[in-house]
C-alpha cells in the first residue's frame, strides 16, 4: 500500500462558487484524507493567492498515473475543470514531506 499527496486548484470557479466544495466532498466520499494549505505557505506555482488549494492523501496499492487519472475523474464528474493536478509519493512513516523515488 502506498500513499500519495493529490493537490488540485480547478481551472474556473462556477458563478455559484460551490465548485471547490463539491470536489472536496466527492474526495472524501471516496475514501481521500483531506488537509487545507494557505496559498501563501503553498509550493512556488502551486495555489491562487487570493483562494487555498486542497491536499488530499490517498492510501491505495494503483499506480500514480491511474491515481492521476481517477483523481481527474472525480474533479471532472463534478462538472468542474482541472486547473493544476499533481500526484506524489509520500512517506507519512519516516517523518519525510516525501518519499526519495
Amino acid at each position: 500500500m502506498s500513499t500519495y499527496l493529490i493537490s488540485y486548484d480547478l481551472d474556473e470557479v462556477a458563478r455559484d462558487g460551490h465548485d471547490n466544495k463539491r470536489v472536496h466532498n466527492a474526495f472524501l466520499a471516496e475514501g481521500a484524507r483531506t488537509t487545507y494549505y494557505p496559498a501563501d505557505s503553498s509550493p512556488p506555482g502551486y495555489g491562487n493567492p487570493n483562494l487555498p488549494y486542497t491536499c488530499f492523501f490517498a492510501e491505495t496499492n494503483v499506480s500514480a498515473g491511474e491515481l492521476l487519472n481517477w483523481a481527474e475523474k472525480v474533479i471532472q464528474n463534478q462538472g468542474a475543470k482541472v486547473g493544476r493536478l499533481l500526484v506524489l509519493p509520500v512517506d507519512l512513516s519516516r517523518g519525510s514531506a516525501l518519499s526519495n523515488p
